[in-house]
């Protein structure tokens, strides 16, 4: 794929600088939506870990942005971002990052053919003939939001749990992987999915996780194992009916305020 013009040391531009300046304000939910109709795509399932961490990252900020634009708290209707600072963000190379945005979103400038997954539309960073640098714009995407009435089931994501867990793929010392992330989207869908919200812990059998989810199953025990010592929950391995299984309770948000190091301490 040939790599989209250095638009990751974009300064602002005059495009950009004429644009009125943005109103900041708190987002009106503090969670973004996982939907079911993605979840259970085998496309999606057959996602990598940094793939789903790339999308789902996607989502969580041009989802948010967009339902200020509609509200009127942004001024631009689509959202932009340098491709270097992105996948700095998410511990990723550039070309990583722009490949798998090439695979999952479509390209809507009219430079490239390419249409991928369709999952959100993106505009790449590239220069004028005046030596001008534009960053990447991404503008609508298609799983990112849930709307009234139009029952698309989800499960739900605490934005500022999700900002931390980001925040851990470049510590030193409490360091993530991205396939710690999956995992915990994963278990954000089975806890919806089989009935948490309502009985405050759920039980699946080891076997389901791969047909579920798309995580191999040594990878997710192991991303649970980890990420259990960060206080989002408690897990117990045990057998029912002679098959092995796991159950999930207290299942919770890690608080406003606190960073990766403040619950990893807390969990010692």
């Amino acid at each position: 794929m040939p790599e989209t013009m250095q638009s990751e040391i974009a300064s602002p531009t005059a495009k950009e600088a004429e644009r009125p300046k943005e109103t900041r304000k708190e987002p009106n939910r503090r969670w973004f939506p996982f939907r079911f109709d993605l979840a259970e795509q085998d496309q999606f399932k057959a996602l990598t870990p940094r793939k789903r961490v790339i999308l789902l990252d996607i989502y969580y900020r041009l989802g948010e942005h967009l339902g200020l634009y509609e509200k009127g708290y942004r001024q631009i209707p689509y959202y932009v971002e340098a491709d270097a600072k992105w996948a700095d963000r998410l511990r990723v190379g550039i070309k990583t990052f722009r490949d798998a945005r090439y695979e999952l979103g479509r390209d809507i400038s009219g430079r490239s053919k390419n249409c991928g997954l369709g999952w959100f539309d993106y505009r790449p960073g590239h220069g004028d003939c005046n030596g001008k640098m534009y960053r990447t714009e991404y503008h609508e995407a298609k799983f990112a939001r849930v709307r009234r009435g139009e029952g698309n089931r989800c499960a739900t994501i605490d934005r500022h749990t999700w900002g931390v867990l980001i925040a851990g793929l470049k510590k030193k010392q409490e360091r993530l992987e991205h396939a710690d992330l999956a995992t915990f989207t994963a278990l954000a869908y089975l806890w919806e999915r089989c009935g948490g919200p309502g009985k405050g812990r759920v039980l699946f059998y080891i076997a389901e996780i791969e047909p579920l989810t798309g995580i191999a199953v040594e990878t997710f025990m192991n991303s649970l194992e980890r990420i259990a010592t960060l206080g989002l929950f408690t897990s117990q391995a045990g057998r029912e009916r002679k098959k092995w299984t796991v159950e999930v309770a207290d299942w919770r948000p890690i608080p406003d305020g606190r960073t990766l190091a403040d619950v990893s301490l807390q969990a010692l």
